[in-house]
Order: C-alpha cells, then structure tokens, then sequence
C-alpha cells in the first residue's frame, strides 16, 4: 500500500489539486471555532509532506513551503531532530525560516494511521528565534505547548513575531 492510497482511504474527501508545480492533496475541516486547511504532498510511494493552517490558508505561502522543503534534503524518517533553513519568503508574511518536522517528532495521522504517522514530515513557516536547526522533539513540543507567553502557533499562518510575552 502507498501512503497515497493510505491518505485517501482515511480521508476520502482530499481533492487532488496542482499547487504550482506541485500536485497535492487539500482537504478542510471545519469546526464552530476554527477552519483547519491541510495540503499533503507525497515525495515517493513511501514519504508524505503536510502543511497545516488555521483560519490562514494561502495558496503563495503553501507554494513557498512546499518549494522550500524540495530544496531541503528530508532527514531520515527516523530522525529525531528538526531541520531549520533560512528563507525568503513572498510579501506579505514576514517568516524567516522554513521548519521540517520529521514524522518521529511531527506525529502527524497518529491515532488514524500508523503508516502515514510514520511517513509524514511536518513543514511549518517560521521566525528565526522560534526553534533552532538540530533541535530535539522534546524542545518543538515545548515551544507549541509554553504557558509563559511565548507558546509558538505554527498553524497560524498570520501570526507575527513574538516581542513580549502574549497569553493567548
């Protein structure tokens, strides 16, 4: 089975679409609070790519992720540490760096599929002080999950960069 046919038996209403020179899958979940977007790319018959945003999909943004985590060698799916690069990013977001979550940390499909789980790295944009290249899960998890003010959103595609501690 590829992670293809595995992503679609679980979520059958992913439409597949080109994104630039990229063909993914996109699929949307609407809860009374929040519009989550997902775009998931498969690299081989083995290896997926998924961006994920809340209440702030933009088709450009995807684009720049999903060219920028080309450009970067994915790790070892059994690695355990992040991957950070600097970037460019396209007017109007104000990122710094692209972040490759492996799948050991990104934890994606957890409780659905323990094969896509186990193939899907996680890209989410960045500012540079928001995590360091070759950090542990241990410290991504950490950053999501702060309660002193400095908790990183990466869902939220609109954020902006943290100067003081802001409890949301």
């Amino acid at each position: 089975m590829t992670v293809e046919s595995e992503l679609l038996r679980i979520e059958p209403e992913a439409q597949q679409i080109m994104l630039g020179d990229h063909k993914v899958y996109r699929s949307q979940r609407v809860t009374p609070a929040h519009t989550f977007a997902s775009i998931v790319k498969a690299t081989s018959a083995s290896e997926l790519i998924q961006l994920v945003a809340r209440d702030s999909y933009a088709d450009s943004l995807a684009q720049h992720l999903l060219d920028e985590a080309g450009k970067a060698e994915l790790e070892d799916r059994s690695s355990e540490r992040l991957r950070v690069s600097a970037s460019a990013f396209p007017d109007p977001w104000k990122f710094d760096a692209v972040v490759v979550v492996p799948p050991l940390i990104a934890k994606r499909f957890e409780h659905r599929s323990n094969l896509l789980s186990l193939a899907t790295f996680w890209v989410v944009p960045a500012f540079a002080q928001e995590f360091k290249d070759g950090e542990s899960g241990k410290a991504f998890w950490h950053q999501l999950g702060r309660k002193d003010g400095w908790r990183v959103h990466v869902v939220d595609w609109n954020r902006q960069m943290k100067t003081a501690p802001v409890w949301d």
